[in-house]
């Protein structure tokens, strides 16, 4: 309680300062300054009249990733270009990759809270775990596994690994926007899984004054206040500011969860010439929650759905507290009219604390219904820097024009992980008639407390060249020579240290065509490798790093003057290497042989009309197991992959007066559960299928808004994610208000 109360005192703190040094700069709107040469954002502002967002200031500079608000608050289900799949600002229907923005206007409309609500929104993509459990997710048929040592390639702002580390959740409110490439990308961003990129924005300090207050109440007692606050800070617009203060207090459908958390952002942009712009970030958040680590509802006789969803293993007494810091820099200068240079840095600091019980797989006696559990308690740090350097050459002739990328990536990042688990003295649980508060670690027999360790060093080289041949062909090639160095060590105990390195080359290519202003057709082919984690038992040798390579091909199309834009694309990806429990000594790992997994993906956003936006998807994926040491496995479909996921989501306003409504169907088909052991969809592990509805309205009165959500319309089951010993359901019918005021 104490520690609730310092937060929400240093909440309230924050936000009188914040809206203190906001009505001073507000003084400063009086004072005369002088005109700025407009941005790419601020020409087409102009040209639509509708337009009331404020713009970053001073000439646009191509390497830099500070979009801030291209388009009308209205037209932002839906942005013309994005910077993921290149490395350059490159017009999404010029790109040979599928890439889906999903847009904070979007997020928004849909009350969307944690990263599972952003997926619904991507072709393909959906969450494996589940908040509570890992918060992973699946894309194009890959479970792409956290981001720990060897994690999947999440970056924010362009640069390697997750602001606040590995464990802590960010809140969406401090995001522009996400960019979700499918298929490799290790030429661009080096080791990860062959499913594809998410990168993270976080929003920009802006040129002109803008601020935001808003309130946020919903279902079980949830309350979200957040500020925002942007401009200049000096007459002559070359130094910005961006502060943003948020922080949730809210209880959950499921037994013992309860959150708390506070999250700090600042941002500062300076900006001396037209040639040369330097931009900080700073991050500051703490996350509370009761009832972690949340490993969801058992499955019962293999059946789900069975248990109430707010049936949980943990006790009242089970916590996960969450602190993080970070410090960004990023710095761009054109050097000539041809010559660029963008280089980030990154600096990261977090460290967690949990006691959880949690149910022991699915053991439990059919008797007495008694689930056995098992209970954990942890410490972990992890601090590393991440760093991102590349020049830009650009040519543009009559016919011909090139871009010319060639950089530099490195990555250190440091865990320590100490713990200890419960051997014997933990009471089971009567999954029809839990009884909670009868536990007491301190009657338990612990095993020895032991110390992991574990070092990371990622770096290399890569190059990439754009050519675009009579304003038509597009040509695209890459190659990157990635090294890595990892070393992890155990003490006490008889685990020896383990180290790897190793290093691969990888390669993609493309080619677009234009057979229209607004029609193209493309192909690609990308590499992908990345190393395997340290095995948990001795091995006699390294093992080789999983590889893949996938072929892709597709369309895209523009109506309205490109206001609305659809892409569809096939892909094929093979990758081999796996590793699995050996069926002779599950104490042990061995590689097997190869997985694929081959699709089709549509996705249609954008406006159709200036009263009416949209966005759709729908993705068929086909992903399993087609080479293996063990013949029992060839043949089985992957885990959390579903053959069939779609969703839509409109948008009607009513511009006269100030009202809109909104709402959205999301479908995700059958899937298999972690470690379920098997391919059919009726395996007594497999997640169910759901269809949920939302809807919601809006209405706008001058610079006062209300914002109303309903979520899961029809109260229907959803199992979001699990594993073979439980799965996590999603929120039951809820309800999301937001009253925001824009001064």
């Amino acid at each position: 309680m104490q520690a609730a109360t310092v937060r929400k005192a240093a909440l309230a703190w924050a936000a009188a300062l914040a809206l203190a040094c906001t009505w001073q700069n507000a003084q400063a709107q009086d004072q005369p300054v002088g005109p700025l040469p407009p941005t790419g954002a601020e020409k087409r502002a102009e040209e639509d009249k509708d337009s009331a967002v404020q713009k970053p200031g001073r000439e646009e500079l191509p390497d830099v990733v500070v979009t801030g608000d291209r388009e009308p608050e209205e037209d932002r289900y839906w942005i013309e270009s994005g910077t993921t799949a290149l490395k350059i600002d490159t017009p999404l229907l010029e790109t040979p990759q599928m890439t889906t923005v999903v847009t904070r206007q979007l997020l928004e409309d849909q009350g969307a809270d944690t990263f599972e609500d952003v997926w619904r929104n991507v072709p393909g993509a959906h969450s494996a775990f589940g908040e509570g459990a890992g918060g992973s997710v699946t894309l194009r048929g890959f479970t792409m596994t956290g981001t720990g040592t060897f994690g999947y390639p999440v970056m924010f702002n362009g640069l390697r690994g997750s602001a606040f580390g590995g464990w802590n959740p960010m809140r969406l409110y401090t995001l522009d926007r996400i960019e979700v490439l499918r298929g490799p990308a290790a030429v661009l961003y080096g080791s990860g899984a062959p499913a594809g990129v998410i990168n993270y924005f976080s929003r920009k300090p802006q040129a002109e004054f803008a601020h935001t207050l808003d309130m946020t109440f919903g279902s079980y007692d949830l309350y979200r206040p957040h500020f925002h606050s942007t401009g200049p800070i000096n007459e002559s617009k070359s130094l910005l500011y961006m502060l943003d203060i948020g922080g949730e207090n809210s209880d959950s459908f499921r037994k013992h969860v309860h959150k708390e958390n506070l999250q700090l952002t600042a941002g500062l942009s300076w900006i001396p010439d037209d040639r040369t712009r330097v931009d900080f970030e700073f991050g500051f958040a703490d996350d509370d929650r009761d009832g972690s680590y949340d490993r969801g509802v058992p499955f019962v006789n293999g059946k789900a759905f069975v248990l109430s969803n707010k049936f949980s293993t943990n006790e009242p007494s089970d916590f996960s507290n969450m602190t993080a810091f970070w410090g960004e820099a990023h710095f761009t200068r054109r050097f000539t009219d041809t010559l660029s240079l963008h280089s980030g840095l990154r600096v990261f600091s977090s460290e967690r604390e949990y006691r959880s019980h949690s149910q022991f797989g699915l053991r439990y006696e059919p008797s007495t219904h008694v689930l056995i559990r098992s209970y954990s308690e942890s410490d972990a740090d992890q601090y590393g820097i991440s760093e991102d350097t590349h020049l830009l050459h650009e040519i543009k002739g009559e016919n011909i024009a090139n871009k010319f990328l060639a950089g530099f990536e490195a990555f250190n990042d440091h865990q320590k992980f100490k713990g200890k688990t419960a051997a014997s003295g933990v009471p089971g649980i009567d999954i029809y008639h839990p009884r909670y508060g009868l536990a007491d670690p301190r009657t338990y027999t612990f095993r020895p407390a032991s110390t992991t360790e574990s070092d990371l060093l990622r770096f290399g080289p890569y190059a990439q060249d754009q050519v675009e041949l009579f304003d038509r062909l597009h040509l695209m090639g890459g190659v990157r020579y990635d090294r890595y160095d990892t070393e992890q060590k155990i003490k006490p105990g008889a685990t020896p240290k383990y180290s790897d390195d190793g290093g691969a080359v990888t390669m993609k290519g493309g080619i677009l065509y234009e057979l229209l202003d607004n029609l193209s057709v493309y192909g690609s082919y990308g590499q992908s490798y990345e190393p395997q984690s340290a095995p948990r038992t001795p091995q006699t040798r390294s093992f080789d790093p999983m590889q893949g390579w996938q072929v892709e091909a597709g369309v895209k199309n523009g109506w309205f003057d490109d206001r609305l834009t659809a892409q569809v694309a096939g892909f094929f990806i093979r990758q081999k290497n796996i590793l699995v429990p050996d069926p002779v000594d599950p104490m042990r790992l061995v590689q097997i042989g190869e997985q694929e997994s081959k699709g089709v993906e549509a996705e249609l956003s954008g406006r159709i009309t200036a009263d009416l936006s949209l966005t759709a998807n729908y993705a068929y994926t086909h992903a399993e197991t087609t080479d293996d040491t063990n013949e029992i496995r060839k043949g089985q479909k992957l885990q959390h992959a579903a053959e069939h996921q779609g969703g839509a989501w409109l948008r009607y306003a009513f511009w006269d007066t100030g009202f809109a409504i909104f709402g959205g169907v999301t479908h995700v088909g059958k899937r298999l559960a972690w470690a379920a052991g098997a391919s059919d969809p009726n395996h007594p592990y497999a997640l169910p299928k759901y269809t949920c509805l939302d809807a919601g309205c809006s209405y706008v009165y001058k610079n006062l808004s209300v914002r109303a959500v309903v979520k899961n319309l029809l109260d229907e089951d959803i199992a979001v994610g699990g594993r073979s010993d439980g799965y996590m359901p999603g929120d039951p019918l809820s309800f999301l208000l937001t009253v925001k005021l824009v001064f």
